[in-house]
């Protein structure tokens, strides 16, 4: 904006916020950086949801119980293993081979959190 007489009329907001960005950037071409506190992290949603959920994920995996399964057929898959287990709400890995067993059947592993013994 211009007043009257030629010059520049600035809002009092934003040369306040244009001098506090001048000194920041001073400070930073000096070295004086200085930061309130430790630094922080900043992510998106979805990547702090990942962060926690694979960090979920480490806990569950402690206690994890994992199982053989063997003479599967030929054509099955990791994902075809996944799919026929994954109404179990504790499942959290499945894993197809390509290799065979000795008798050359194929033979897979799943791994479940939180696995309790059945009480009679």
């Amino acid at each position: 904006m211009k007043t009257a007489g030629g010059q520049n009329h600035i809002p009092a907001i934003q040369q306040e916020q244009r001098q506090r960005k001048d000194e920041a950037l001073r400070n930073l071409r000096n070295g004086d950086c200085h930061q309130e506190g430790p630094w922080q992290k900043f992510m998106s949603k979805s990547g702090a949801k990942r962060e926690r959920k694979f960090r979920n994920r480490e806990v569950r995996l402690r206690k994890a119980t994992s199982f053989f399964v063997s003479n599967l057929p030929g054509g099955c898959t990791t994902q075809k293993l996944w799919e026929a287990f994954q109404q179990f709400e504790n499942l959290e890995d499945a894993f197809v081979p390509f290799k065979r067993d000795g008798s050359g059947n194929k033979f897979g592993f799943l791994r479940f959190s939180d696995i309790e013994c059945p009480r009679w």
